[in-house]
């Protein structure tokens, strides 16, 4: 499979970097791995394929030093810890506001992030797809909601109104969206949607990046 990957002038990346990383016991931001914060990578990738590049974070929190081209947005008061949803819905209103009509949404703790793979997720927002959701188990039981992508305006609105009503799941995001579902092994790379929530996930992923 052959992607083309260059920089779209519409597209934001939105970075969770926020959570309180309970079950690791440290802040993912700051892992180390294949030579760099596990932040920096994610950034780095995304900033390939996207114009704008926006890192959600908590108010108090410290993150790894990142180009002066990513644009830190802090929680606000009334989202703080309302979870990954809450902080992809800050992030995405942000990247409105700085002009962007498509956004890839990610996490600080994705190490197989690759910009191939940003831009395979945003090159499906055609013929009227408003977002589009890696998905694997039978029935699409599991939604990798921090791999996919969206359209910006009416991810806001009806973000918005999920919160609203009380959701806190990307999944519901999804929903609303009616977004399109791809099966994880149809990506360029499955491992891209693998995330390092525990300590044993960091350093299997260092073992397989080394």
């Amino acid at each position: 499979m052959v992607i083309l990957v260059s920089m779209i002038d519409d597209a934001a990346a939105v970075v969770t970097s926020g959570g309180r990383s309970s079950r690791m016991g440290r802040d993912k931001s700051w892992l180390a791995i294949g030579g760099r914060m596990l932040l920096q990578r994610v950034v780095s990738e995304a900033a390939v394929v996207c114009r704008d590049v926006l890192v959600v974070a908590r108010a108090e929190q410290s993150l790894p030093p990142l180009p002066t081209s990513v644009l830190r947005v802090d929680d606000p008061p009334e989202r703080k810890d309302m979870g990954p949803f809450a902080a992809v819905l800050t992030g995405l209103e942000a990247a409105r506001e700085r002009g962007a009509r498509i956004a890839f949404i990610t996490a600080c703790d994705m190490p197989f992030l690759s910009s191939t793979h940003v831009a395979f997720m945003l090159g499906k927002l055609t013929h009227g797809v408003l977002g589009v959701v890696p998905v694997d188990g039978l029935g699409a039981k599991v939604v990798h909601g921090l791999a996919g992508a969206v359209v910006v305006d009416p991810a806001v609105e009806w973000g918005r109104q999920v919160l609203g009503a009380g959701e806190s799941s990307m999944r519901s995001l999804y929903a609303a969206l009616r977004s399109e579902t791809l099966p994880v092994e149809s990506l360029p790379d499955p491992r891209a949607v693998r995330g390092c929530n525990t300590l044993e996930e960091w350093e299997a992923a260092q073992r397989e990046l080394r």
